[in-house]
């Protein structure tokens, strides 16, 4: 399944963007858009 998740686009608040810059610092300075696939992957795991 997560083979073909290729590109998302989304809009984000500015209050989400820095919740997510947050969560990427406390992941070791990684990119926004890395800790935005980390949440998205573990959300998926979840269900």
């Amino acid at each position: 399944m997560l083979k073909n998740l290729r590109r998302i686009t989304v809009s984000l608040s500015e209050d989400t963007v820095k919740k997510l810059d947050k969560y990427a610092e406390q992941l070791g300075q990684v990119s926004r858009s890395d800790a935005a696939r980390v949440l998205l992957i573990e959300a998926l795991k979840e269900k």
